[in-house]
């Protein structure tokens, strides 16, 4: 009988903050959504969130044939437009959080 091993966060000097960050983040990938940024247009330093269900499976693409099933992924954009790459990035926790909480 294996023991699961429990990872101490606090010890490697993570925040509570922090801790719930990770946690949706890796929630996030263990269930297939991929998350990333999109510039809005070339040479425009406007950009958007992006969420991809099923990318993961699809390594970013439109659909892949998996173990003899195809899989189609789906991309929702954001309605907001951020202004940098930072404050795109500054938003990103929220997006796990809130993939996290309607579909876990």
């Amino acid at each position: 009988m294996s023991q699961s091993k429990k990872t101490s966060y606090s010890s490697k000097g993570m925040t509570p903050e922090d801790i719930e960050r990770y946690e949706n983040f890796k929630w996030c990938l263990e269930n297939d959504f991929k998350v990333f940024i999109r510039q809005t247009a070339y040479g425009d330093p406007s950009r958007k969130i992006v969420v991809q269900r099923y990318g993961i499976t699809t390594e970013g693409k439109e659909g892949k044939m998996v173990n003899g099933r195809y899989v189609k992924s789906k991309f929702i954009e954001s309605k907001t437009t951020y202004r940098s790459q930072k404050e795109a990035n500054d938003a990103l926790p929220g997006v796990y959080k809130m993939l996290r909480e309607r579909y876990g």
